[in-house]
């Protein structure tokens, strides 16, 4: 697959919201040096992590080219049109917006060092139900209702105090709605 950086036009091939370039300053003005990763290992991490952002939240608003357009539907989730912030501020609709790259690089930074980890495997057999403590014993609820695979993804907290006034109010999209800050990682 090729790495191919969106670019505000709503690309039906684009598949990151960052370059390798944007990540490795994002980091450095951070203190975080990416060197010891190869170009490929961070292309790789910026692809799961777009994907991640891309397919996890019910977002504000419209995809830029839906699926009707000629050149085809946009292949990630931004840019969008129609989008406010929380202030009533328009989102430009020809470009990513910061919060959205800038997730994008904890996320991507978040992949490279935990790779796959934003799509952790889950057993659900492997999960404790029962505990016992002398007398005491306490049972957790596993039901679909319950503890589930989503709830054994980590929390990112940098990237859900970042997107949280992009998010759809009170969609949940793969998140914990917004009592959780609508973000499960």
């Amino acid at each position: 697959m090729a790495f191919i950086v969106e670019d505000g036009t709503g690309r039906a091939d684009s598949t990151a919201f960052i370059s390798v370039d944007y990540l490795t300053e994002y980091q450095a003005d951070r203190g975080v040096d990416i060197g010891a990763f190869d170009v490929e290992q961070v292309e790789a991490a910026i692809v799961r992590a777009t994907e991640y952002l891309s397919e996890a939240f019910k977002w504000k608003g419209y995809k830029l080219n839906s699926r009707n357009d000629r050149d085809g539907e946009q292949a990630l989730e931004w840019p969008r049109q129609n989008v406010y912030d929380e202030h009533g501020f328009y989102v430009d609709d020809d470009s990513i917006p910061r919060e959205i790259k800038q997730a994008t690089a904890h996320l991507a930074y978040y992949e490279l060092t935990n790779p796959n980890g934003l799509n952790p495997v889950y057993v659900a057999h492997d999960r404790i139900s029962m505990m016992r403590a002398g007398s005491a014993m306490v049972q957790f609820d596993t039901s679909a209702s319950g503890i589930n695979a989503d709830h054994a993804r980590p929390v990112v907290l940098a990237v859900r105090d970042l997107i949280w006034e992009l998010l759809e109010v009170g969609a949940a999209g793969g998140s914990s709605g917004l009592a959780g800050m609508a973000l499960r990682v």
